[in-house]
């Protein structure tokens, strides 16, 4: 018995391609107490980045009361706060999410404007909240 062929592609059913192209920021504010703001998100070409990640993280780390450690807008969470530490040129922080908690390890390394003023992302870490 002969194996039935797949149907042709033709004009009538022509392969349907469809894509998302977007990009995701992740930015993280450092406070001298040991705390830390994070926020992610993604925003449409010719915006302003820095602009945006200062409108999400605010003048300082915000506690929106809600036992999560988050500051909402509306009904969308603009910044969620944690903690870091500083240890042999590695800061690693720690930010309570609604969904659970994310852990960072980024590298102190030196930039274009001087030493040790640029973080490298090292390590990333995600907890599920459980229940």
């Amino acid at each position: 018995a002969a194996a039935a062929s797949p149907r042709p592609v033709t004009a009538e059913y022509p392969p349907r391609r469809y894509w998302v192209e977007t990009a995701w920021w992740r930015v993280l504010r450092f406070f001298a107490d040991g705390s830390v703001a994070y926020a992610l998100f993604n925003e449409e070409d010719g915006v302003d980045v820095s602009a945006a990640a200062v409108r999400r993280l605010g003048e300082r780390r915000g506690d929106g009361g809600d036992g999560r450690g988050s500051r909402r807008r509306g009904d969308a969470p603009v910044a969620c706060a944690g903690a870091y530490e500083l240890r042999r040129g590695v800061v690693e922080a720690d930010v309570a999410v609604p969904h659970g908690r994310l852990g960072f390890a980024l590298a102190l390394a030196h930039g274009d404007r001087g030493r040790f003023n640029r973080l490298v992302l090292e390590r990333h870490t995600q907890e599920e909240a459980s229940g």
